[in-house]
């Protein structure tokens, strides 16, 4: 009576279309609770962790961060490792699976030299790490069950703009109280999100903000379990940078600057640059300031640095756009200067 009167609900929030959907993730939440696991396993937990690693390289190579990325790709080949360490004890076998882990991480190395070289894109790093965790999550799932799991993990946590990911927690036995909560790499990232005390259903409406959101359950005796998604965002104006406002009303707009320094490095401070029109095409508008963005950016570079770009929402008519560039020299030690330029768009 319980699942049905659940169902009855599930079916006036989402609707028809929704429904088998969260009505099979139902099914697998009350069997995958009727007994509780309360131990984790190792190898499967570190693949998993593994796939974090690579969403965390997704959205740092989608903001052009090479230097993230590459270090969340050694975290994952690292974490490959220790799986391949804790074979002996796990009951899976060990020549064989330790043949698949080693596969995995020679992809991965290929991967890390191809983010650490100069001819890369930020769409094309991003699709190669989705795919590497996809190829990731499929181990893992031979090896067994975490605590914390996508109901459908053939899509690794990545996952469009929109989509509701249903994810699913092992409660432990004799825990009458658990609690979930999330951070987003950047607001917009998740638009809804529902738990089930119960079963152990999570319920994620993914937002149109490119970014990941990272999901923690805690237990009754303080433990803790966790997963990454990914959200592709919603997809860009052609010719138009992602994540720039295209809801903008035609007039002027004032461009302040402002930048500081950090790291081995330091200063900061701030002017006014100049008005820019908007009276015809959005991509007009993109090109006028972007030469001005492309200076500053040239003051500061030099070769093997890395930047960053992201940009806020329209608010009170105005938006800014950041770009971080971090720069690293080595000689008997490195040192790494950043400096966070941001350029502000206020219509007069």
């Amino acid at each position: 009576m319980k699942v049905k009167a659940e169902t009855t609900q599930l079916v006036k929030k989402f609707g028809g279309k929704r429904m088998i959907s969260i009505l099979g993730a139902m099914v697998v939440a009350v069997m995958f609770t009727t007994p509780a696991r309360a131990d984790t396993n190792a190898v499967s937990d570190a693949l998993v962790a593994g796939v974090d690693e690579l969403i965390t390289a997704a959205v740092a190579a989608g903001g052009g961060d090479a230097t993230t990325a590459v270090s969340a790709i050694g975290a994952a080949t690292n974490l490959l490792s220790q799986a391949k360490a804790v074979l002996a004890s796990s009951g899976l076998d060990e020549v064989k699976f330790g043949k698949k882990i080693d596969a995995a991480i020679k992809k991965l190395v290929s991967l890390e030299k191809s983010l650490e070289g100069s001819k890369w894109t930020t769409k094309s790093a991003v699709s190669k790490l989705s795919a590497a965790a996809k190829s990731l999550q499929k181990l893992a799932d031979l090896a067994g069950s975490p605590l914390l799991e996508e109901v459908d993990a053939k899509t690794a946590g990545f996952h469009k703009a929109g989509a509701v990911v249903s994810m699913l927690y092992a409660i432990p036995s004799e825990c009458t109280t658990w609690s979930v909560a999330y951070t987003e790499s950047v607001t917009g990232v998740v638009a809804d999100f529902d738990t089930n005390s119960v079963t152990g259903a999570i319920t994620i409406t993914l937002g149109s903000t490119r970014g990941s959101a990272h999901i923690v359950v805690t237990d009754c005796n303080g433990n803790s379990a966790s997963r990454l998604i990914y959200n592709y965002g919603a997809a860009s104006t052609s010719g138009l940078p992602e994540g720039l406002p295209t809801d903008l009303e035609k007039g002027d707009y004032l461009m302040t600057y402002s930048w500081s320094y950090s790291g081995s490095c330091s200063g900061s401070g701030s002017y006014e640059l100049t008005t820019i029109p908007l009276h015809g095409s959005m991509k007009s508008f993109y090109k006028t300031f972007k030469k001005v963005m492309d200076a500053a950016v040239s003051s500061v570079s030099v070769s093997g640095c890395t930047q960053s770009v992201s940009y806020t929402d329209l608010g009170d008519n105005s938006f800014s756009c950041t770009i971080t560039v971090s720069c690293t020299a080595c000689s008997t030690t490195c040192v790494t200067c950043t400096c966070a330029m941001t350029f502000t768009f206020t219509k007069t």
